[in-house]
């Protein structure tokens, strides 16, 4: 060989990764009460709250949904 190792004879690589979804619970009742200050607080929650806290420990948000966020940490 050449000295390049074939892609079916190397070792996979690995790496621990932890996957959350985080629901606010109530959230539908809030809404029915008070639809766009519940948004707007969820809103200033995930910029302020969540968004920070992922980066901070190495986290990365890969989806919203509606009231849920679905985040990656490696």
């Amino acid at each position: 060989m050449s000295g390049v190792e074939p892609t079916l004879l190397r070792k996979p690589s690995r790496q621990l990764l932890c996957v959350v979804f985080a629901d606010l619970a109530g959230y539908s009742a809030l809404t029915s009460l008070d639809e766009d200050g519940t948004h707007g607080k969820w809103m200033r929650l995930s910029t302020e709250v969540i968004e920070p806290e992922a980066e901070n420990h190495n986290g990365s948000i890969i989806r919203t949904l509606g009231d849920g966020v679905l985040l990656t940490f490696f």
